[in-house]
């Protein structure tokens, strides 16, 4: 049941993502440089940190890229993430929630507050600050 969950949670956050982007550009996504695969393997690190599914990457304007992922919370409701990065290590952390009262009812946005967010936005922003230095260093 998780898996289905999971797996419903990342295809409903992308086509949403992509509806809202204009299907601009996700289709072909060329070969990832050096420094989108550094980048790409940090989002994934944090996002697995924070039991998220691994990151689906969405091609924005020029030197920003969205990361999607999803984390079930129970049953019936699901956290996704998205994580836009642009060059020079500047995120943008965004939670939406979604639920459903029964199996057969269709997902809906549920309310998360600022307060419960705002500790895990800076944890999120503070990790992938680390783990980009910590790459950088690494090449």
């Amino acid at each position: 049941m998780k898996f289905r969950i999971t797996t419903l949670t990342v295809l409903v956050a992308t086509a949403c993502f992509m509806v809202l982007n204009g299907f601009s550009r996700s289709a072909a996504s060329p070969a990832l440089s050096n420094e989108a695969a550094l980048e790409k393997d940090a989002v994934s690190k944090v996002f697995a940190g924070h039991h998220f599914t691994p990151p689906i990457a969405l091609a924005g304007p020029p030197g920003l890229t969205w990361y999607v992922g999803a984390r079930p919370i129970n049953v019936q409701s699901v956290q996704q993430m998205m994580v836009g990065v642009r060059r020079g290590a500047n995120f943008t952390v965004e939670f939406t929630s979604f639920r459903r009262d029964r199996e057969d009812a269709p997902w809906v946005t549920s309310g998360i507050s600022e307060s419960a967010t705002s500790s895990l936005d800076k944890m999120i922003r503070d990790q992938l600050r680390k783990v980009l230095a910590l790459e950088e260093k690494a090449k």
